[in-house]
């Protein structure tokens, strides 16, 4: 009887064919229907812009294929303005304020507006060896402000410890959301680092509890640019 009782083990390897199900071992976000574009990075994205906004509707998503040109973190270096003088003292500033020190590599801004309540699905991947990835994300209304996690309070995409980083965060509609991705270098004496990356970013439905939805992973090589 035992054997008989595990003969179709593990389920998943025998679920009937037509059943709606993922593989197994394949990420829960990919149950998430999205349909992609895939942007190559722009050459003016050093800075956020106030029409730079790309409109985002639940179900639709971006990749964008990058490099940064450099990365790394200096403690003693100070940050730097988003949005330029706002009269909001240190609010508009990249990294977070009350960090200390600041980015002395590459940024590459990415900028959504959803049409939406939703949840913004984030996430960067570093294709070399020399860096670490952080992706923030800030609400950029006249005095830029980080997104942080919900239950943390951590800012969120920051001070991560992977070359690989994913958030999501429920955000408002109509709000201009701008993505920040950077590199921090973790062997100093390398020198100059270039970074490919695959940056996405996409709409989802929340959760019916009002908890940020499930977020998928693209499958850059099977999207259309």
């Amino acid at each position: 009887m035992l054997g008989a009782g595990c003969a179709e083990w593990p389920r998943y390897e025998h679920i009937d064919e037509g059943v709606d199900a993922l593989e197994g071992g394949e990420e829960p976000g990919n149950a998430v229907d999205v349909h992609w574009t895939v942007l190559q990075e722009s050459e003016d994205n050093d800075m956020a812009a106030p029409d730079g906004a790309h409109q985002l509707e639940t179900g639709i998503g971006y990749v964008v294929l990058g490099r940064l040109n450099n990365a790394g973190w200096d403690t003693e270096a100070s940050a730097q303005s988003i949005s330029g003088d706002t009269g909001c003292g240190e609010a508009d500033t990249v990294p977070p304020e009350g960090v200390v020190g600041n980015y002395t590599g590459d940024l590459d801004w990415f900028e959504v507006k959803p049409t939406t309540e939703a949840t913004l699905c984030g996430r960067l991947e570093l294709k070399g060896e020399g860096s670490q990835a952080d992706l923030l994300a800030y609400a950029l209304d006249e005095c830029a402000s980080v997104l942080s996690d919900d239950e943390t309070g951590a800012f969120l995409g920051f001070n991560t410890s992977g070359r690989v980083v994913s958030w999501s965060a429920n955000v408002a509609a109509d709000t201009h959301y701008g993505v920040l991705a950077a590199g921090v270098e973790l062997d100093l004496l390398s020198g100059m680092v270039l970074e490919n990356y695959v940056l996405s970013v996409a709409l989802v439905a929340p959760s019916d509890e009002g908890e940020p939805g499930l977020c998928p992973v693209p499958d850059v090589e099977s999207v259309t640019p």
